[in-house]
């Protein structure tokens, strides 16, 4: 699958490194597992902790930007 769409959620997971990010899938490019309009939900190899104000990454995966709008 290749989509384009955009973040609008994330719940961070410190006790295994990783983000849970919710999609909004905007267009699809290839595939037929997902549709536009579609909100599915993505695993993001990094988290933050607020208590002690540290990143995770793992491969240097960095977060993708939030969007609201």
């Amino acid at each position: 699958m290749i989509a384009i769409g955009k973040k609008v959620v994330q719940e961070d997971r410190i006790d295994v490194a990783y983000t849970l990010s919710n999609f909004l899938v905007q267009k699809v490019i290839s595939g037929d597992e997902v549709q536009s309009g579609m909100e599915i939900t993505i695993l993001e190899n990094e988290a933050y902790n607020k208590r002690e104000d540290i990143t995770y990454y793992i491969a240097g995966y960095e977060l993708m930007n939030t969007c609201y709008s």
